[in-house]
């Protein structure tokens, strides 16, 4: 809801009051009730954490979407009783016992409103997972946004830094017909309050110009890591070990091989790290495309490469925010090409 609105000659500033339907209602830590504050800049000027951004390449939109993540996170440090759970078997395919918390439903329907109104003529329909859509207009961007991911490393942030929780946002260029190609501006997060880390990248689809895609991590452009010979024992790859089936053909992949399989508990987060180098690549056979949207578009962007298990591309596959694809993506040709070899020759 709406409380109240400011509009200046630089931006209009709206509060949300958060939204209702949870029993018992929550308070801040002031006592009263949490509202959260969004102020949607003009298209021309924003900044992110590393100042005044002058990209000339990123669309108009990326100002508003990565000041709202942003908003989004400062108002989330002051919601308490954020862990509670609100909904379970909320999922699908893999995810029938998915569990939803109180801060993904606030922190949802917040950004989704904020994005409707600050992208205002720019964005046809804005999807939040565990949300219905919210259709804007008939034409144009397709928004997803996946409030909080590693719900579980936010239930359980203590006094340290703790597990990574990220907020990711995807862009589509249509709401129709749309393929991972389609992605055109992708974000990712992290939302612990120590750390000021934001992914980026876009792609530039128009239909007259060269394919061009960058990413950022922090304001500075990012590549993925050069080595093109698979060594576990000298890099790290992310290994989402969540899905018993996946962890069972992980096991077979590196059996009797010492190396650091890794899993921090947030996908997008383990799959962004490949696109900064810090990770050499990331595996799963059935990764939600709530993230995969957004980090795909990182990881290519960056220089590495997305396939599936069997190795074919993944950007003309139908992407359905609510489904669930097999994917691995890699630093490079050479490293997805190894990973899936070794798979062909186990029969995974």
């Amino acid at each position: 809801m709406i409380l109240g609105t400011h509009i200046s000659n630089s931006s209009r500033c709206f509060y949300f009051r958060e939204p209702p339907p949870f029993e018992g209602g929550g308070r801040g830590r002031s006592g009263v009730d949490v509202q959260f504050f969004f102020c949607y800049l003009p298209h021309s000027s924003f900044r992110t954490t590393g100042g005044l951004m002058s990209k000339p390449q990123l669309p108009i939109y990326a100002g508003p979407i990565l000041q709202i993540l942003q908003m989004a996170k400062r108002s989330l440090t002051h919601l308490e009783q954020g862990g509670d759970i609100v909904k379970i078997g909320s999922g699908f395919g893999d995810l029938l016992n998915d569990t939803d918390i109180r801060a993904d439903q606030v922190m949802g329907r917040c950004i989704q409103k904020a994005i409707s109104k600050s992208c205002e003529g720019l964005v046809a329909r804005v999807s939040v997972e565990g949300l219905g859509d919210f259709y804007v207009r008939k034409k144009g961007l397709w928004v997803c946004v996946d409030p909080i991911d590693g719900s579980l490393n936010y239930k359980t942030r203590g006094r340290t830094m703790g597990n990574p929780y990220t907020a990711v946002v995807t862009v589509l260029s249509k709401t129709e017909g749309a393929t991972f190609n389609d992605v055109v501006f992708a974000a990712v997060l992290d939302l612990r309050p120590k750390s000021s880390d934001l992914w980026y990248a876009w792609r530039d689809g128009r239909r007259d110009s060269k394919t061009q895609m960058m990413a950022w991590l922090n304001d500075e452009e990012i590549s993925t890591s050069t080595e093109i010979k698979l060594d576990p024992g000298s890099q790290v790859i992310m290994t989402e070990t969540y899905y018993p089936a996946n962890r069972e053909k992980l096991l077979k992949l590196f059996d009797g091989q010492k190396g650091n399989y890794s899993r921090v508990g947030s996908a997008a987060y383990e799959m962004a790290i490949v696109s900064s180098g810090n990770a050499i690549a990331f595996i799963c056979c059935s990764q939600k495309n709530h993230e995969l949207g957004a980090t795909q578009l990182l990881v290519r962007a960056a220089g590495g490469v997305a396939v599936d298990w069997e190795g074919n591309s993944i950007v003309s596959r139908p992407y359905d925010f609510r489904a669930q694809t097999p994917i691995i993506l890699a630093a490079n040709q050479p490293i997805a090409d190894e990973l899936v070899s070794r798979m062909r020759a186990l029969g995974l």
